[in-house]
């Protein structure tokens, strides 16, 4: 059994085919049509939260794009991968080359461009550059404090020298953006079909200069004929990167614009769909099947679903928590329950109410203030089907009952909704699942320690 994933492998020859667990073939598809068909150069930015899969549906339109008769040459740059550089434009330039010496043909002209390409961008000045950037995108900044900076460094002995430096680096400029095109477009000639694709990825995870210094580049060094762009963003996140470069006054959402052509957004990916796929993944199938207690398959993707449906889980969040069950299974022997809905309630409460899973699992709280605080922070949960929220609750408090005092609230809860169990009392909903739980149905009740144990051991951290 895995308790740790690779990324979702991508099958080469069908993409978009059975290994698509998230079901998105139909984007890709339409958006594999749109940048075939859009006159560029052009800038595309996919946006979608944090860990909602954009990394992979980045591979796989880029394996769909290769994959095309006459297929696309596409250039993936991970720009987190990358932020340690003092300015992108070195390793941005060194991607694009490799793929161009494999695609393009191997003639003299075409060496001779690339090697113009390396020549031209080691000479571009990391002083001069960003202030031809700002220029170029000005309204968002504020030119004349960085030309002020600039001379007052001793860079320039006189403004007449920032003049003919400007000159020289906007020349120098346009000679790298000439070479580029020649460069690329003579992959057509070597029956490559244009315009060439280049996939940023991680913009979000940089950090904010470097991330906002390589959207600079890619709108005003690389933007020449036949390149289309593909840009994966958490716009939001973008925002607050921009606001802390230029300062909280700046219009971030203008500033974006004028760097993205086109702004699509990736479609949410089906939870529960991606849930069977990490079981799978992880091996917990194999698991319960070839286990001696009945039930636990049918409870854990019932608890599965809902939780994550109430913390609005990411896939990643979801991958951590599957993690700590797939360690917490690897402790459990064959003939001992696993006590899968506990297990996910008190992984997910770590996991995204640290405070919450503490004060209930080491110290004071109880289960029915825990429930409580849940419904106050998730109000989801109000709306939720009885059948569905009960039994969660229930655990709760006669989890905790088996460690608590006689005297404990979720003691006096609990004989306030069962009552005497030697007397026939009509029950709230509640109260029957605590009466069926506290006999052992179906399965013996769960005890606290035996769980949080499991869980402490597998190290899982807050999200």
């Amino acid at each position: 059994m895995k308790f740790k994933l690779k990324q979702f492998e991508i099958d080469k020859d069908d993409p978009f085919g059975p290994s698509d667990i998230l079901n998105r073939k139909a984007q890709g598809e339409a958006l594999a049509n749109l940048i075939q068909n859009v006159e560029p150069p052009f800038v595309i930015a996919l946006n979608s939260p944090w860990g909602t899969g954009k990394t992979t549906f980045v591979h796989q339109m880029k394996q769909y794009l290769e994959n095309q008769d006459h297929c696309h040459p596409c250039v993936y740059f991970n720009a987190w991968e990358t932020d340690y550089h003092s300015d992108p434009i070195i390793a941005f330039t060194s991607e694009i080359i490799d793929v161009l010496s494999e695609n393009g043909n191997s003639g003299a002209e075409q060496k001779k461009n690339i090697e113009k390409l390396k020549e031209t961008a080691g000479k571009i000045s990391q002083r001069l550059l960003p202030l031809l950037l700002k220029f170029l995108t000005r309204g968002a900044i504020d030119l004349d404090k960085e030309i002020e900076d600039f001379l007052a460094d001793g860079a320039a002995a006189a403004a007449s020298e920032l003049v003919d430096a400007y000159k020289g680096e906007k020349d120098l400029l346009e000679e790298f953006k000439r070479t580029l095109g020649a460069a690329i477009d003579n992959l057509e000639t070597n029956c490559k079909r244009l315009p060439l694709v280049i996939f940023v990825d991680e913009l979000d995870r940089c950090r904010p200069t470097y991330a906002i210094e390589l959207l600079e580049r890619i709108k005003h060094i690389f933007d020449v004929d036949n390149v289309v762009f593909l840009c994966s963003i958490e716009k939001q996140q973008l925002m607050v990167s921009l606001s802390s470069v230029y300062g909280s006054g700046t219009n971030s959402n203008g500033y974006l614009k004028r760097f993205f052509d086109l702004e699509i957004t990736l479609q949410r990916p089906n939870r529960s769909q991606f849930t069977g796929a990490l079981v799978q993944k992880f091996g917990l199938a194999n698991f319960f099947k070839n286990r001696k207690v009945d039930l636990e398959l049918e409870e854990f993707f019932e608890s599965a679903g809902l939780l994550f449906s109430i913390f609005d889980a990411d896939l990643r969040a979801q991958e951590h928590c599957m993690s700590a069950v797939a360690v917490a299974a690897l402790m459990t022997p064959e003939n001992q329950y696993l006590f899968p809905r506990m297990l996910l309630v008190l992984i997910t409460l770590k996991v995204f109410v640290p405070d919450l899973y503490h004060k209930y699992a080491f110290g004071d709280a109880s289960g029915k203030a825990t429930w409580e605080a849940l419904k106050e922070k998730y109000p989801i949960i109000s709306n939720l089907n009885e059948d569905d929220k009960i039994p969660i609750q229930a655990e709760l408090i006669i989890a905790k009952m088996a460690r608590s005092a006689i005297q404990s609230e979720d003691n006096q809860y609990y004989t306030e909704l069962v009552g005497n169990p030697r007397e026939e009392v009509e029950r709230t909903r509640l109260g029957e699942y605590l009466a069926l739980f506290s006999r052992g149905y179906p399965t013996r009740r769960p005890q606290l320690s035996y769980i949080v144990n499991k869980i402490e051991l597998s190290d899982i951290s807050d999200y």
